[in-house]
């Protein structure tokens, strides 16, 4: 196969080689491998400054008992040394080994240099312990994942996935550190690798680098799965797309319980159950899947036998989780690490079936799976303990996924060029038919322009993804290098505020592209609206030091889709932020016609050529072609702010000049809200007697926290008060009418219960 060099094939092997140098970077940090000695670490003569230790060897190990310190120390209970970087129902020692499920007493002690007493200091498990545990040290809590218990009824045991760390200081230079496991839901028990014990700053430091890590191919797999999600949907027979789709999403959910357990970042509160079932399902549906886009590429190279086993497998494996999430992995885990082998091997006969029957991408897709199905074994005999190595596939499969998603850009050009050839040849060879096949090729030129247009869209989509997406996801990669944590959240939560209106701003045009936007009206405060909306760019004002003037008829109420109001504000302050000079001010205004509303939002950059004017509302449409030769801004923003207003009946438009600067105004119809104020002439001497005071107090602390025009947020408190009173009832009547007309003064009376 040739693989035809264009300027998407270098961007994305140049992404690759980054993100191959990026990985090797994380997975090779520098940590001092010390084995215990003796059940102890000595670490007098370590700096710790610098260094981060990686623990491993021998700890005292007591089964089937939760013991302090004094009694260790008082030699009553009996236990044996037990490794700590193996699980202990896979110990090297017959003699050792422990049922899966079981319960006990970890007992090491670590020795630090003088210097080192009541700095702040962290120890961690290095991925997670299976799956409750509490860790102390010298009697002091300094970790725990869950809650530990004597079997799986006890009421003390709640298991968890997410390990909560606890920094903390000691006052001598020996710590006792003491380890309470309990396994009654995994198939290995106990600590299974190494401990990193080092100062607070450096094992955050490590963290933040390992989770922004995961994050981008968390985040990559998932740009992947919609990517390929929409092109299903823009041609239905590439049937390949949506089974790859598919496969980046399941990867993307089974990588995310890896190593830093990305998912409560995302799903702080999932519960264990939940997380359970996610993670233990994930692994039995990967297979099936890959199988899937693997028949959909080589359908003739692919057994349907093999195929049907493999979803039947899938589907048996989930069912035995639903029954059993606490033992389906015990029984299960064996056998379907052998099936997963049997199956690769499966895999590379077929790819080499279809290599020498010259499929099309045969080659490519061959290097790819030889890449990812190396690291894949090794994580299977890695997570079996019968090698000791690290992780690597998430290396493996970041580079099948950019590989795979080459070859797919490659089939789809290649099938939109064969209709394009087709096409021209047929209107070519029906020149000199009848009138009545002439106006059928009117109908096939109609059909191929269609074609072409929905050809050149996704390129230009492509491409100007990559380039909204390339900023955005380096800074997320480069975060690391940034001392100033403050800085550096400030700058990922922009970066992913960036990448999620870009994806919004993609599948709602797509989806309302030729249809009406279906709106959600309701009664907000404008100024909350616009807030909310300046909220998500206040990185990037306060990195320009801008300036956004928001006067006072702002405070109204209107009626709109919030939600899509909200966002057309992101997009065209966006729009206002980038192209305003640096230390210079934005201007929001307002102008009240009756029930009509007209907002303009004015900034003082570059001007737009009246030429422009229309086609910078278009789809990919720009104010001016770019002289660096960059790539230029998808437009999508504003095409989706022309959608949204016209939804609401309103038009919108620019106008650009020296004097005035660019002002962007659009019209909302009929959405001014005019309010009575005699609604709350008598809401301030409501009689509310003792036992309604008391009830109403608790509510009340939280609800002088929100400022009146916080409609929404007011509402949900009101809504979980119970109207035990009649009096309760007014009261709560008339909040809600004090905030339909803003007055400050009014709401805090109310909130006094006189």
């Amino acid at each position: 196969m040739t693989i035809k060099l264009t300027a998407n094939n270098c961007f994305a092997f140049l992404l690759l080689l980054f993100l191959l140098f990026s990985s090797f970077q994380v997975k090779s940090d520098s940590l001092k491998k010390i084995n215990l000695n003796n059940y102890t670490i000595d670490l007098s003569n370590i700096d710790l400054s610098e260094s981060i230790i990686d623990i491993g060897g021998y700890a005292y190990f007591y089964p089937n008992s939760f013991i302090n310190i004094d009694e260790i120390k008082s030699g009553t209970q009996k236990g044996f040394p037990l490794s700590i970087e193996n699980s202990w129902n896979n110990q090297p020692q017959d003699k050792n080994n422990q049922e899966a499920h079981g319960y006990g007493t970890y007992h090491l002690k670590i020795k630090i240099p003088e210097e080192y007493i009541g700095k702040v200091l962290t120890l961690r498990p290095n991925h997670f312990i299976a799956y409750s545990s509490q860790i102390y040290a010298n009697n002091q809590l300094i970790g725990n994942s869950g809650s530990v218990g004597t079997s799986i009824n006890d009421s003390n045991y709640s298991p968890s996935r997410n390990f909560d760390i606890i920094p903390f200081t000691v006052d001598t230079t020996t710590i006792d550190i003491v380890i309470y496991v309990a396994n009654f839901n995994h198939f290995r028990g106990g600590i299974f690798d190494k401990v990193k014990f080092g100062l607070s700053q450096n094992m955050i430091s490590l963290r933040d680098v390992n989770i922004g890590y995961d994050l981008l191919v968390i985040v990559s797999l998932l740009i992947m799965f919609l990517y390929h999600f929409i092109l299903f949907f823009s041609n239905i027979k590439e049937y390949t797309a949506l089974y790859f789709s598919f496969m980046c999403l399941i990867f993307a959910i089974d990588f995310s319980f890896q190593d830093v357990m990305s998912m409560y970042i995302f799903f702080p509160e999932i519960s264990f159950n939940i997380a359970s079932f996610l993670h233990q399902t994930m692994p039995y549906l990967l297979p099936s899947s890959f199988m899937l886009f693997l028949y959909s590429l080589f359908p003739k190279d692919v057994s349907k036998g093999v195929l049907g086993i493999s979803i039947s497998i899938s589907i048996l494996g989930v069912v035995s989780t639903i029954i059993s999430i606490s033992h389906a992995s015990i029984y299960l885990i064996t056998p379907h690490f052998i099936y997963e082998l049997l199956l690769i091997i499966y895999v590379f006969y077929a790819i080499i079936k279809s290599v020498r029957n010259k499929r099309e991408g045969s080659t490519m897709f061959l290097f790819a799976f030889i890449v990812f199905s190396t690291c894949a074994i090794n994580d299977i005999l890695y997570v079996s303990e019968i090698i000791y190595s690290v992780s690597l596939v998430s290396t493996g499969l970041i580079i099948f996924i950019f590989l795979v998603s080459i070859l797919q850009g490659q089939r789809m050009l290649e099938m939109f060029n064969q209709n394009i050839k087709l096409s021209n040849n047929l209107k070519i060879s029906n020149d000199n038919l009848e009138v009545q096949v002439k106006t059928r090729t009117l109908e096939l030129n109609k059909s191929l322009k269609e074609v072409i247009e929905l050809s050149e869209f996704k390129e230009s989509m492509t491409n100007m993804i990559i380039h909204d997406l390339k900023n955005p996801l380096n800074t997320i990669l480069n975060v690391e290098s940034i001392e100033n944590k403050e800085l550096s959240n400030s700058m990922v939560q922009h970066s992913g505020y960036r990448m999620l209106n870009l994806i919004e701003n993609i599948l709602n045009i797509y989806k309302y592209r030729n249809s009406k936007m279906h709106l959600k009206r309701e009664n907000y405060v404008l100024k909350e609206i616009i807030n909310n909306s300046i909220k998500e760019l206040t990185f990037l004002i306060e990195k320009k030091a801008l300036r956004i003037n928001l006067p006072a008829e702002l405070d109204c109420i209107i009626n709109v889709d919030a939600e899509i109001i909200r966002r057309v504000f992101v997009n065209l302050l966006t729009n206002a932020v980038k192209f305003s000079p640096r230390d210079n001010q934005i201007d929001i205004k307002a102008i009240i016609d009756n029930d009509n509303l007209t907002l303009q939002i004015i900034n003082h950059g570059p001007i737009i050529k009246k030429k422009y004017y229309k086609t910078i509302f278009n789809p990919f449409g720009q104010a001016d072609e770019k002289k660096s030769g960059n790539i230029a801004s998808t437009g999508l923003g504003l095409a989706f702010c022309k959608m949204a207003i016209e939804a609401h009946n309103g038009v919108i438009y620019v106008n650009s000049d020296q004097i005035n600067g660019t002002i962007f105004y659009f019209s909302l119809p009929r959405a001014f809200i005019k309010v009575n104020d005699s609604t709350i002439e008598k809401a301030i001497s409501i009689p509310l007697n003792k036992e309604d005071k008391e009830h109403l107090s608790p509510f009340v602390v939280d609800l002088k926290k929100l400022h009146v025009y916080e409609i929404s947020a007011i509402d949900t408190i009101l809504s979980s008060i119970e109207n035990k009173t009649i009096n309760i009832e007014i009261w709560k009547s008339d909040i809600m009418a004090i905030l339909l007309i803003n007055d400050t003064k009014a709401y805090h009376e109310l909130l006094k219960l006189n």
